[in-house]
């Protein structure tokens, strides 16, 4: 699963190719607008603006992760297992949440 916090992915590891991540970067961009567009309501108190900058900013950054992950066109083998395709696909990225 891909965790941004207001942008969440399930991913299936046997439907997972090198296109993925770079989908689910253009559907975290479409998220991005509706967020903001909360941000432009006068209508809301100032402390609830203030958790949606955070949500924006948290969604900024996973977006940047994601992006720079999609350049790679990483590919996965599914003999290696879950847990080591999981590895290969965050590659230093906190894309993913821990596995427990």
């Amino acid at each position: 699963m891909l965790d941004g916090g207001e942008f969440k992915a399930f991913l299936y590891i046997h439907s997972y190719n090198a296109d993925t991540l770079s989908k689910a970067s253009n559907y975290s961009a479409q998220v991005k607008p509706t967020i903001e567009e909360q941000m432009l309501n006068e209508d809301i108190p100032i402390k609830q603006k203030e958790k949606i900058l955070k949500k924006l900013e948290k969604l900024n950054i996973y977006e940047d992760r994601l992006k720079k992950a999609a350049k790679k066109h990483i590919t996965i083998d599914l003999n290696d297992g879950v847990l080591e395709n999981y590895k290969k696909i965050q590659n230093g990225n906190e894309l993913f949440p821990k596995l427990k």
